[in-house]
């Protein structure tokens, strides 16, 4: 027992779960290579694969690869995964974002005027 899961469980009373699975970085290579932008902006670097079910609430989807998804990381200009995916607070996470992903696709390309932004104020996003 480490140090950490003693002290959790002499704390709190329970014990620290650890929230990946060792197939989860082969998974995640694997979803990068086959999904290697974007899927809201396009951008290519800093991705992130995004679990549209979480992973603390339902971890037997972590692996599923319908349950994830490719968006841009913190470091990029438009950091979809934060936005997006867990509406710019990571304890959240955007359940809606299959639903939502179509509308900024679409105003990201330029197709639709819209701003990206203004989605955030829909759904009451800091």
């Amino acid at each position: 027992m480490s140090l950490k899961e003693f002290f959790s469980s002499w704390i709190f009373g329970e014990e620290i779960r650890d929230y990946r699975s060792r197939e989860w970085s082969k998974v995640r290579a694997a979803h990068l290579a086959e999904n290697p932008f974007c899927e809201v902006c396009g951008n290519t670097e800093k991705l992130e694969v995004h679990h549209l079910l979480d992973t603390s609430n339902f971890p037997e989807y972590e692996l599923h690869p319908s349950n994830l998804m490719t968006l841009c990381g913190i470091k990029t200009k438009n950091q979809c995964h934060f936005k997006y995916g867990h509406l710019g607070n990571y304890r959240n996470t955007n359940y809606n974002l299959v639903s939502d992903i179509g509308v900024l696709k679409r105003i990201y390309r330029g197709d639709v005027e819209g701003d990206p932004e203004n989605l955030k104020t829909q759904r009451r996003i800091k």
